[in-house]
């Protein structure tokens, strides 16, 4: 089944059904359903760096241990913003 396309041309719906789509299904912790980010996701989690050695992957987590990182959740419009996404 093919991905669902908003007005600006992002893809949205559920990531790992074998394409991810620019924007990916989520909770916000208020509860609503929305979308987030592809490329903002990744960031928050670590899975959009480039580490170029365990080392490096490493002290990234270190640096971020204990921190929330906290991603915009988006309608499907990608636009209207309905809550948040926290990344631990």
């Amino acid at each position: 089944m093919p991905l669902a396309v908003n007005d600006r041309g992002q893809t949205y719906g559920s990531a790992g059904a074998g394409e991810e789509p620019d924007l990916i299904a989520v909770v916000a912790t208020n509860g609503r359903q929305g979308y987030v980010d592809a490329d903002e996701l990744a960031d928050a989690t670590g899975s959009g760096q480039n580490f170029t050695s365990p080392e490096e992957a490493l002290r990234w987590q270190e640096e971020r241990a204990g921190r929330a990182v906290v991603v915009p959740v988006f309608l499907s419009d990608g636009v209207t913003r309905v809550g948040d996404f926290v990344v631990q």
